[in-house]
């Protein structure tokens, strides 16, 4: 992965990131959730969902496989919360 050099972005405070993307996981968390409470919002809050996970590689906070993990373990967490309650 390699960031590109002309890409001037403002980073605001952030000087520890992690694994798995805790962005990733929690929009993914709420979105299938969301998803599987309310079918007719599924396609949108999967995409918006999406959408987190693009703009923590695209800001270069993340590495894919940080967002990989983060919508394994979102999605993960919402299905048991679902069969739970």
């Amino acid at each position: 992965y390699i960031k590109f050099p002309t890409l001037n972005i403002k980073k605001i405070g952030v000087d520890d990131y992690s694994f798995p993307s805790g962005h990733t996981t929690a929009a993914f968390s709420i979105g299938v959730s969301i998803a599987l409470s309310f079918t007719g919002l599924a396609v949108v809050s999967i995409v918006i969902a999406s959408l987190v996970g693009f703009s923590r590689v695209y800001l270069g906070v993340h590495y894919p496989t940080d967002v990989g993990a983060g919508v394994v373990v979102g999605t993960l967490s919402a299905l048991c919360m679902h069969m739970i309650v």
